[in-house]
Protein backbone atom coordinates (compact mmCIF):
# COMPACT_ATOMS: atom_id res chain seq x y z
CA UNK A 1 0.00 0.00 0.00
CA UNK A 2 0.99 3.27 -1.03
CA UNK A 3 1.56 6.00 2.13
CA UNK A 4 0.65 9.48 1.04
CA UNK A 5 2.93 11.61 2.36
CA UNK A 6 1.88 15.12 0.19
CA UNK A 7 -1.54 16.35 -1.11
CA UNK A 8 -1.71 18.91 -3.25
CA UNK A 9 -5.38 20.02 -3.85
CA UNK A 10 -6.44 22.57 -6.83
CA UNK A 11 -9.05 25.41 -6.10
CA UNK A 12 -10.35 27.92 -8.39
CA UNK A 13 -12.13 29.52 -5.32
CA UNK A 14 -15.77 27.74 -6.38
CA UNK A 15 -17.83 25.98 -4.39
CA UNK A 16 -17.07 22.54 -5.53
CA UNK A 17 -13.40 23.61 -4.75
CA UNK A 18 -14.32 24.48 -1.38
CA UNK A 19 -15.53 20.82 -0.95
CA UNK A 20 -12.54 19.78 -2.36
CA UNK A 21 -10.29 21.67 0.38
CA UNK A 22 -12.08 20.44 3.05
CA UNK A 23 -11.94 16.99 2.11
CA UNK A 24 -7.65 17.26 1.24
CA UNK A 25 -7.62 18.80 4.77
CA UNK A 26 -9.50 15.86 6.09
CA UNK A 27 -7.11 13.90 4.97
CA UNK A 28 -4.01 15.75 5.34
CA UNK A 29 -4.99 15.58 8.97
CA UNK A 30 -5.72 11.93 8.97
CA UNK A 31 -2.89 10.89 6.91
CA UNK A 32 -0.24 13.26 8.54
CA UNK A 33 0.27 14.55 5.45
CA UNK A 34 1.71 17.69 4.08
CA UNK A 35 -0.90 19.83 1.84
CA UNK A 36 -0.27 21.96 -0.74
CA UNK A 37 -3.08 24.28 -2.36
CA UNK A 38 -2.59 24.97 -6.13
CA UNK A 39 -4.44 27.63 -8.21
CA UNK A 40 -3.90 28.81 -11.68
CA UNK A 41 -4.80 31.59 -13.43
CA UNK A 42 -5.38 30.74 -17.24
CA UNK A 43 -3.04 32.66 -19.17
CA UNK A 44 -5.19 31.96 -22.57
CA UNK A 45 -8.63 31.11 -22.10
CA UNK A 46 -9.80 29.41 -24.64
CA UNK A 47 -12.90 30.93 -25.92
CA UNK A 48 -12.94 29.63 -29.41
CA UNK A 49 -10.97 32.50 -31.03
CA UNK A 50 -7.45 33.58 -30.98
CA UNK A 51 -7.15 36.80 -28.63
CA UNK A 52 -4.28 38.38 -27.01
CA UNK A 53 -4.23 39.06 -23.58
CA UNK A 54 -2.33 42.16 -22.09
CA UNK A 55 0.01 41.23 -19.52
CA UNK A 56 -1.15 44.34 -17.31
CA UNK A 57 -4.71 42.37 -17.12
CA UNK A 58 -2.93 39.16 -16.29
CA UNK A 59 -1.21 41.17 -13.58
CA UNK A 60 -4.26 42.06 -11.89
CA UNK A 61 -6.11 38.59 -12.29
CA UNK A 62 -2.59 37.60 -10.73
CA UNK A 63 -3.31 39.68 -7.83
CA UNK A 64 -6.67 39.30 -7.15
CA UNK A 65 -5.95 35.60 -7.20
CA UNK A 66 -2.90 35.68 -5.28
CA UNK A 67 -4.85 37.87 -2.32
CA UNK A 68 -7.73 35.17 -2.47
CA UNK A 69 -5.08 32.32 -2.23
CA UNK A 70 -3.91 33.59 1.29
CA UNK A 71 -6.70 34.31 2.70
CA UNK A 72 -7.89 30.69 1.70
CA UNK A 73 -4.45 29.47 2.48
CA UNK A 74 -4.73 31.26 6.42
CA UNK A 75 -8.26 29.23 6.87
CA UNK A 76 -6.62 25.83 6.19
CA UNK A 77 -3.53 26.59 8.29
CA UNK A 78 -5.23 26.23 11.59
CA UNK A 79 -5.96 22.88 10.63
CA UNK A 80 -2.57 21.80 9.04
CA UNK A 81 -0.33 24.50 9.99
CA UNK A 82 2.45 23.35 7.56
CA UNK A 83 -0.13 23.76 4.47
CA UNK A 84 1.41 26.26 2.13
CA UNK A 85 0.03 27.36 -1.64
CA UNK A 86 1.42 27.92 -4.75
CA UNK A 87 0.35 29.83 -7.55
CA UNK A 88 0.44 28.92 -11.38
CA UNK A 89 0.00 30.64 -14.53
CA UNK A 90 -1.13 28.58 -17.75
CA UNK A 91 -3.19 26.02 -18.62
CA UNK A 92 -4.82 24.93 -15.32
CA UNK A 93 -4.87 21.06 -16.07
CA UNK A 94 -1.27 20.95 -17.39
CA UNK A 95 0.18 23.53 -14.70
CA UNK A 96 -1.64 21.46 -11.96
CA UNK A 97 -0.33 18.54 -12.93
CA UNK A 98 3.46 19.52 -14.12
CA UNK A 99 3.22 21.18 -10.58
CA UNK A 100 2.14 17.54 -8.78
CA UNK A 101 4.98 15.72 -10.53
CA UNK A 102 7.92 18.61 -9.77
CA UNK A 103 6.60 18.58 -6.22
CA UNK A 104 6.37 14.77 -5.78
CA UNK A 105 2.86 14.98 -5.20
CA UNK A 106 1.43 11.35 -4.01
CA UNK A 107 -2.39 12.22 -4.29
CA UNK A 108 -4.44 15.33 -6.40
CA UNK A 109 -7.95 16.31 -4.83
CA UNK A 110 -9.67 18.16 -6.83
CA UNK A 111 -13.33 19.41 -6.85
CA UNK A 112 -15.78 19.12 -10.01
CA UNK A 113 -19.70 19.96 -10.38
Amino acid sequence: MTHVKRILVATDFGESSARAVSLAVELANALGATLTLIHVVDDYPQYGYTIEVPVDILSGIESAAEAALSKELAKIARDVPLARAKLATGTPSEAILAFAKADGSDLLVAGTH
